[in-house]
């Protein structure tokens, strides 16, 4: 009978330390967090360093922080951005950027109210520290609805399916074991395999790739290029271990050369080969980066500055709306890509349908340019996905090439 009698009472003392046990475990010290803030802006001068620290809270904490908090869908490293005008306004400051269903949901001291930083033990400058990584909470309608775009600047017929009109990226020249080099042309492969077959995982090939006319239409002569099997896949199941990649070559005729916007690499670097130095471009000014549009668009645009949004990791699994073809049928598939860049245009002049294999570039005082990446998928808010050019020159992300295969930048004759 005592037993029974006082259990109540140790049941309401279990639960007064539980409430005060997890009071104390959401405070954070407020020393700490001090301490942390400093060492963040320390290295505000390395934002490499600044960027592994949040891939690594985005890598390590994004399913136990999805889990707590209903309102947040994706954890990615990114830039923190403020509203202006009702205009979104990106800023160089890196950090942890929590893309939630509904932005201004949660009331202010909610318990399911993101934090305004997460801290992280790391190594830097021979000592062990604290530091507290900013975060920012964007709107997921900023990054959903991302569709491959294709309306202009070249085109290829693949009947029965509809042309699939894009853009180059560059040329290039492929060298293999067996082959004399060929000088080929780079760019999106749902551009150059219209209505790709979502479940093959070969690459379509013996393409003509055609012009279009200044005003956008197409052209049936004469042929720029002729596909080749070497390329990506486009895959419509969906397996997150295996992402697609779209990317395709063609043989270029030299008709094709005139209509190549990245004429002139830079020597000295040619294409961004690793996120630092995409990192210290986009530091370096605002809106460092260009989509080049093509000129023959129905809605010319001409070049499109771009700022970075969101870094590219391989953890970073971002879906894309495609259209392909099952069993002669046209499909629309959630189409899985790695290590994608997303970049935000600065202005009001945004990527559109007929931009999928344009460029994007650093351009250099000599008349120069730097390859960043090719633009293949884009939204109505100003957004552009595209493939890293460190990717783009690196066979293994390939699905199929010549024995012995490399494949080098080359500058328009």
């Amino acid at each position: 009978m005592r037993r029974a009698v006082g259990a109540p009472s140790a049941s309401r003392h279990v639960e007064a330390w539980a409430s005060a046990a997890e009071r104390r475990s959401l405070d954070v010290p407020p020393a700490m967090l001090k301490e942390g803030r400093a060492n963040w802006r320390a290295v505000k001068v390395d934002p490499a360093f600044q960027a592994r620290l949040a891939q690594e809270l985005c890598d390590t904490r994004s399913a136990e922080l999805t889990t707590a908090f209903k309102n947040l869908v994706w954890m990615v490293p990114g830039f923190r951005q403020f509203t202006r005008q009702g205009r979104h306004v990106l800023t160089n400051r890196v950090g942890v950027v929590f893309v939630v269903r509904s932005k201004g949901s949660v009331a202010p001291g909610h318990p399911q109210m993101l934090p305004a930083s997460l801290l992280v033990y790391a190594d830097h400058g021979g000592a062990r520290k604290i530091f507290a990584v900013p975060t920012d909470v964007q709107d997921a309608s900023l990054f959903a609805s991302a569709t491959a775009q294709t309306n202009s600047g070249i085109w290829v017929r693949r009947p029965p399916w509809p042309d699939s009109p894009g853009s180059v990226t560059c040329l290039v020249q492929l060298t293999s074991d067996a082959d004399p080099p060929l000088t080929c042309v780079l760019s999106a492969l749902h551009v150059m395999t219209p209505f790709a077959d979502a479940d093959s995982m070969q690459t379509d090939s013996q393409r003509l790739m055609l012009p279009r006319a200044s005003n956008g239409d197409t052209v049936g002569q004469p042929a720029l290029a002729t596909t080749l099997p070497y390329g990506g896949v486009l895959r419509g199941d969906e397996l997150k271990d295996r992402p697609s990649f779209d990317v395709q070559l063609a043989q270029a005729d030299a008709q094709l050369f005139e209509r190549v916007a990245l004429r002139r690499f830079n020597p000295a670097r040619p294409w961004v080969r690793n996120m630092a130095e995409l990192l210290a471009l986009d530091a370096a000014t605002a809106n460092a980066f260009e989509l080049l549009t093509p000129d023959n668009h129905p809605r010319p645009r001409g070049p499109i500055p771009l700022s970075l949004s969101v870094m590219p990791a391989a953890s970073t699994i971002v879906s894309i709306k495609y259209t392909l073809s099952r069993n002669g049928r046209a499909v629309t598939c959630a189409v899985l890509h790695d290590g994608l860049i997303v970049l935000k245009a600065g202005g009001t002049r945004f990527p559109a349908g007929g931009d999928s294999g344009s460029p994007i570039v650093v351009r250099h005082v000599d008349g120069t340019m730097t390859l960043v990446g090719m633009h293949i998928a884009g939204n109505d808010l100003g957004a552009s996905w595209a493939i890293p050019a460190w990717q783009i020159f690196n066979l293994d992300f390939w699905r199929r090439y010549p024995a012995g295969a490399a494949v080098a930048p080359l500058d328009v004759p």
